[in-house]
């Protein structure tokens, strides 16, 4: 995954639910 993918599904994400996907989002990438 590039950081351009990266950035793309976070702003989607962001936009679909705010914190809770963010979280989801986190645990996708595998900062979590």
């Amino acid at each position: 995954m590039t950081l351009d993918e990266i950035d793309w599904k976070l702003i989607t994400e962001l936009q679909s639910d705010g914190r809770k996907t963010f979280k989801a989002l986190g645990e996708t990438i595998g900062f979590t």
